[in-house]
């Protein structure tokens, strides 16, 4: 076992970029494209010789993915296994957010968004519970 110094200096790497394959990738550099490509124009640093640039995009940051998702409204008889058989249950979903909430007399309400793909065997598994009462299917915007 190696010991590790607590005041040597940590080395941060930089992460690899999305969809690299493989350790040996070539990487645009860390500090943006090189000083012979003309200001505002698209770094060619990764792609082939000869492969056109990417358009630049209109809406500035980020990409970001958008997944259509579902929302789920459980309501549970409340005790104090319900919330770990419910995570119990969707423990092979790819749950995006969960939320459980105790509304009174031995009732709780748990709120389930999972993608659209997800949503049948979701709502399935959930209806197989004892805890649970009803559970409720409506889009995650509204």
């Amino acid at each position: 076992m190696t010991h590790h110094d607590a005041t040597a200096p940590v080395l941060a790497l930089p992460r690899p970029e999305h969809g690299t394959s493989s350790p040996g990738a070539k990487r645009a550099p860390a500090d943006g494209p090189s000083p012979s490509a003309a200001p505002g124009a698209p770094s060619s640093a990764g792609r082939p010789s000869g492969t056109p640039a990417p358009a630049p995009c209109a809406a500035s940051g980020p990409a970001v993915r958008l997944t259509v998702t579902v929302r789920l409204t459980v309501t549970v008889r409340h005790s104090e296994e319900a919330l770990g058989r419910l995570a119990s249950t969707l423990r092979a979903t790819r749950v995006r957010e969960l939320s459980y909430a105790v509304s009174g007399a031995a009732r709780a309400t748990a709120v389930v968004v999972v993608p659209r793909a997800d949503a049948g065997r979701a709502g399935a598994r959930l209806r197989r519970l004892v805890d649970v009462l009803a559970v409720a299917e409506a889009p995650a915007g509204r």
